[in-house]
């Protein structure tokens, strides 16, 4: 009987490291390379979101003055909010060195038109690492009125 136990105890185990490879666990704000951003409170009248980026990561990244997307969770799932059409960025390089702390700025109604609805959002934050590649890191956060 207790070989039966540990056969099932081995097999359970074995699943668990799978998953634990394939599905990692990631802070509610952040990525596993170590870049955590937050937002402070964001009610339908905030015209603008000032996203904290934490750089704990052993490198330094780069990104654009337009590096993230907005996403509204809905019955469906998460929806990407698109961006006005006529929503224009100048291309700026922006560099973040390890154990620093930056800011970007998203104009609501510049980049959406309008100010957010009630409701719950995820803001994804895109960077590159210099040897690593491409990285991203998350908040979600509610709006209220």
């Amino acid at each position: 009987m207790s070989t039966l136990k540990a056969f099932y105890q081995k097999i359970v185990s074995f699943f668990l490291a799978v998953f634990a490879v394939l599905f990692p666990l990631r802070g509610a704000t952040g990525d596993l390379q170590g870049v955590t951003v937050t937002v402070p409170e964001v009610t339908t009248a905030t015209e603008q979101i000032d996203m904290t980026i934490q750089n704990n990561s052993g490198t330094t990244i780069s990104f654009g003055l337009d590096s993230f997307t907005l996403e509204k969770r809905t019955l469906a799932g998460w929806t990407t909010m698109q961006k006005r059409s006529d929503y224009v960025v100048l291309k700026i390089l922006l560099m973040l060195e390890p154990g620093a702390v930056g800011q970007l700025h998203v104009n609501l109604p510049l980049a959406y038109g309008k100010t957010l609805d009630k409701g719950t959002y995820r803001m994804t934050f895109s960077y590159n690492m210099q040897e690593q590649g491409r990285g991203a890191a998350s908040v979600t956060f509610t709006v209220k009125a």
